[in-house]
């Protein structure tokens, strides 16, 4: 799931097949801002979409386990689907 080798400060700490990933950013400060791209050679970029929250109240404690910074939700189609994509934070 996670690049580890292209990765640097970035935790998992919860994904799910509905397109739902939740992730700990290792860093002193809490991050501000997520930029989030659907990897087009794993998706196809007409029907794949993606969103990112660093919002507090967007990352649910019912979807992401406590201590997680952010929530990337990806779709297929018109269902939420596990896509591959490229993150970063701010």
């Amino acid at each position: 799931m996670l690049d580890a080798a292209s990765s640097k400060n970035v935790t998992v700490t919860k994904f799910s097949p509905n397109g739902i990933v939740c992730v700990d950013v290792t860093t002193p400060q809490a991050p501000r801002n997520v930029v989030a791209m659907i990897d087009n050679s794993g998706a196809d970029p007409a029907t794949a979409k993606i969103a990112g929250s660093v919002d507090s109240g967007a990352v649910s404690s019912l979807l992401c386990p406590a201590g997680s910074d952010a929530e990337i939700a990806t779709v297929g189609g018109t269902a939420g689907a596990l896509k591959p994509f490229y993150v970063t934070f701010n």
